[in-house]
């Protein structure tokens, strides 16, 4: 065997290991080989390495199993506070972003107001941010390992910046600006929904390999799951489903094309809809209190607004073939109702049989699933379980 090969093997191994520690923790050496295939000593080399560098720690069974005169296991766990993750998301007057650990529990959340869009501005911020959070910081051992930004708009797979309505951006190379300013950093920049998906992936108790995620808020947006995978295209733009064509000559989009889904099916052509009814506007804090008084035209423009939703999710459907699909929509949020009338609509629709439920990490998604992005470069892992799920 080659030294190359040998190396090689190692690493999977090491990733191996690392990936059943963080599925199983606290667990030990011994239950380590049963579960890996690996032998002992392999086990025992690779925990000695990963000690070493401080990403594990280890600890003494509190209450040993079986009789009272056993030996207490050594139990492993990550060493989930020797490094932190930061995650960003641009939205139009503000960058929210969240600080997590190891396990992906988050740390620190906030939002920071920006005034200007200018790239220079931009990168300052961005630098503002990362000082704020590692000055709370009481000397982790790798500090903080990346910095992921989720971007609403058009990024190819080098994560080139083609278009960003928020910022006003076109053709824009933030990542290697920051890879300037941040050399020894994991820097990744991609679509929001890209983000999204992969915190839904984690934290989702689920075993469906296939599903898509909605981001139905002021467009619609997705992130794809096949086979486990998720799906980026040839230039790294799939998941632009809000561009699905409903109606031929329908309502104007910003694309340029008529009738397309997210000009009826997001949260903020819902409330166009219902601000026309009303004849007044209607933001989303209103309608959520015309829900409390029962308000009988908010009532009535459900049906439609279910119309308009299985419009576009018989497209999804017929297309990817999903076993789930997870909206991110606060109107289903504020409306419980809505999502069990959709699903009865939708199956007298399909044959096919496809759950249909909420996003669990909601407004938090694209931050979180930012900073999983760095969690898992950073070890060399292929998925990471998150330990703490926000619930609906």
């Amino acid at each position: 065997m080659s030294i190359a090969d040998a190396k090689f093997i190692k690493n999977i191994n090491r990733t191996v290991i690392l990936e059943e520690i963080i599925k199983n923790e606290p667990i030990s050496r011994s239950d380590l080989a049963k579960i890996t295939g690996l032998n002992k000593v392999t086990i025992s080399s690779q925990i000695a390495s990963l000690l070493e560098e401080k990403l594990l720690i280890e600890k003494k069974a509190e209450n040993s199993p079986g009789s009272s005169g056993g030996k207490k296991p050594i139990l492993l766990f990550i060493n989930k506070k020797s490094a932190y993750s930061l995650g960003l998301e641009f939205k139009k007057n503000a960058i929210s972003s969240i600080l997590t650990d190891l396990h992906g529990d988050i740390v620190y959340k906030e939002n920071f107001s920006i005034k200007k869009t200018n790239l220079e501005y931009i990168i300052d911020k961005i630098e503002t941010i990362y000082d704020h959070y590692f000055k709370k910081l009481k000397n982790p051992v790798y500090g903080i390992i990346g910095i992921s930004i989720g971007i609403h708009g058009k990024i190819d797979k080098n994560s080139l910046i083609i278009e960003c309505n928020n910022l006003k951006w076109k053709n824009i190379n933030l990542k290697k600006e920051l890879i300037k300013k941040f050399p020894d950093l994991i820097i990744n920049i991609k679509n929001n929904n890209q983000f999204s998906v992969l915190a839904e992936k984690s934290a989702y108790n689920v075993s469906k390999d296939s599903f898509i995620y909605l981001n139905m808020s002021a467009g619609v947006g997705s992130g794809i799951v096949i086979d486990n995978n998720i799906l980026e295209g040839t230039n790294g733009l799939s998941g632009e489903v809000g561009h699905l064509s409903i109606e031929l000559n329908g309502r104007k989009c910003y694309c340029g094309r008529k009738g397309c889904w997210e000009t009826y099916a997001c949260e903020r052509a819902f409330l166009k809809d219902l601000s026309a009814l009303k004849n007044k506007n209607i933001t989303f804090e209103k309608f959520v209190k015309l829900l409390a008084e029962n308000d009988k035209t908010t009532l009535s423009i459900f049906p439609k607004y279910e119309d308009y939703m299985i419009s576009g999710l018989l497209s999804i459907i017929n297309i990817f073939d999903p076993k789930l699909i997870l909206m991110y929509n606060r109107i289903f949020d504020a409306y419980p109702p809505l999502l069990k009338d959709l699903k009865k609509k939708l199956s007298k629709c399909t044959k096919v049989e496809i759950d249909i439920h909420l996003s669990t990490q909601k407004d938090l998604s694209c931050c979180l699933g930012a900073c999983i992005s760095n969690i898992l470069e950073f070890l060399n892992i292929n998925s990471l379980k998150l330990k703490e799920v926000i619930s609906e």
